[in-house]
């Protein structure tokens, strides 16, 4: 299997940036990580090791699409603004669109500041019949603040959709793989509600409506629910921590198993996090 990366990240320290790249490539991984970037961010860039630079595909955002940095205040921007995390699905879209990906790999579109890899994405087997995998928080989406508020700003926007899976868990947008023969139906369609509803200008809603539109079938593709217990990607903001443990700098399961990947593995506690900080050094921002 053949996984490429695409991931948005302005903003933040250069530690961010090694810890992120760092922790993919020193798995083996040989695909390609398309690392989307302001002008301002290539200094940045140039702090780190040359080797590991040369393994990114930077992707410079062009003037006029410009945003907000992740790692800045946004309580003055205009209202009018698109927030980055729903700014970063038009940057993936509007290079898609000039660059066409093999139709039978895969695009993998994720956060970064908070994801750490711990495996090699491409030693993972996906089932041929699936176009996408997507993956479950373990959190109800009515019992969470976040989520049903995430939920309600759709709602305002699109009144007479159907929101009967309030009940169900939440599907983390921040990690998203898509069999490039699916990519239109994934992200011309997000794009497509995100712009037409008017929710562009809701900060943080990709979430939202990214739920949304899966419960409801609308992305159009085959797609698999991956939970935690899959050990793929592991989501740990809101699961019990106690079915989690370190061994040997690394994230496991109690029964020892390595996940692939860690996300929002930044939640945990200080102590946790310094005993998977062996190589990089932890830090928020």
């Amino acid at each position: 299997m053949m996984i490429n990366i695409f991931t948005y990240l302005t903003g933040y320290s250069h530690k961010i940036y090694e810890r992120f790249a760092g922790s993919l490539f020193d798995t083996g991984f040989d695909g390609k990580l398309y690392l989307f970037v302001h002008k301002k961010d290539l200094l940045t860039l140039s702090q780190l090791d040359q080797a590991l630079v040369d393994k990114i595909s930077v992707v410079e955002c062009p003037d006029y699409m410009q945003s907000n940095s992740q790692g800045s205040d946004t309580s003055n921007a205009d209202e009018n603004e698109i927030h980055p995390q729903n700014f970063r699905y038009l940057l993936y879209l509007g290079f898609l669109q000039q660059n066409k990906q093999p139709a039978n790999e895969y695009s993998f579109f994720c956060d970064s500041r908070d994801l750490l890899f711990q495996k090699n994405p491409n030693d993972y087997t996906i089932d041929s019949d699936i176009d996408m995998l997507v993956f479950q928080e373990d959190i109800i989406i009515e019992n969470c603040p976040f989520n049903s508020g995430f939920l309600n700003s759709v709602k305002s926007k699109i009144p007479d959709g159907t929101y009967t899976y309030a009940s169900n868990k939440a599907i983390c947008s921040g990690t998203t793989i898509v069999k490039n023969k699916s990519l239109h139906s994934f992200i011309a369609t997000f794009c497509r509600y995100m712009m037409e509803t008017g929710l562009n200008t809701i900060p943080m809603m990709d979430q939202g409506l990214h739920n949304y539109l899966l419960y409801n079938n609308l992305y159009d593709c085959n797609y698999k629910i991956m939970t935690n217990d899959d050990n793929f990607i592991k989501t740990v903001g809101t699961m019990d921590y106690s079915k989690i443990q370190t061994d040997n700098a690394q994230i496991v399961d109690l029964n020892g198993i390595v996940p692939y990947m860690v996300h929002q593995y930044d939640r945990l506690n200080m102590d946790t996090l310094e005993k998977i900080s062996s190589k990089y050094d932890f830090t928020l921002w």
